[in-house]
C-alpha cells in the first residue's frame, strides 16, 4: 500500500520477528531494486531513521531477515510516494497544515495559511473549534466534531 510522505527524514518501523537475529533494510527507487538508494546492512533493531533526500517520487522498500543460520528472507514490497508541497507554495491559494495552528484552552482557534496569501482560518466561538489529534503518523490531525465544529477564513 502506497501513502504520500512529505519529508526527507522517514522513520521505517516494524514489528519484531520472533524467529530472526536481525534485519536489513533495503529501499529502492525501482520495485525489481535495481536502482538501490539505501542499504541498511545487518540491523538488530526494529527501526531505522533514513534521508531520502535524493531518492526519486516512488520510493520501494522491502526487509530482509536473518535467522540464527544467517539465512535472508525477503519481505514483500513496499511503496509510498514523495512529494514536497513547499515546492508548489507560490502558485497555492490556500495551504494549511495541522501543526501550524494557534492554540486556545486546548482547541483550535486558528490555523495559519502556509501559502503566501495569508488566508488564515479563525473560530473565534470556543464550543465551535477543533481539536488536535495526535496520529501515528507523526503528524497532527484536526478533529472536527461532526456537529457544529468549523472554522472561517475571509478572503
Amino acid at each position: 500500500m502506497g501513502v504520500n510522505v512529505p519529508d526527507d527524514e522517514v522513520l521505517f518501523i516494524w514489528n519484531e520477528d520472533d524467529y530472526s537475529v536481525g534485519y536489513e533494510l533495503v529501499i529502492a527507487n525501482d520495485d525489481y531494486f535495481t536502482d538501490i538508494i539505501y542499504n541498511s546492512g545487518f540491523l538488530a533493531s526494529t527501526s531505522e531513521n533514513v534521508n531520502l533526500s535524493g531518492s526519486g517520487d516512488t520510493v520501494y522498500w522491502k526487509l530482509v531477515t536473518y535467522d540464527p543460520c544467517m539465512l535472508e528472507n525477503n519481505s514483500d514490497i513496499y511503496y509510498f510516494s514523495r512529494y514536497n508541497p513547499s515546492a508548489f507554495q507560490d502558485s497555492l491559494m490556500l495551504w494549511y497544515m495541522a501543526d501550524s495552528v494557534n492554540l486556545t484552552l486546548g482547541t483550535v482557534s486558528q490555523l495559519y495559511d502556509l501559502s503566501s496569501n495569508e488566508f488564515d482560518l479563525l473560530q473565534t466561538e470556543s464550543d465551535k473549534r477543533p481539536v488536535i489529534v495526535d496520529t501515528t503518523l507523526n503528524s497532527p490531525v484536526l478533529r472536527f466534531d461532526g456537529t457544529d465544529d468549523c472554522v472561517n477564513v475571509d478572503f
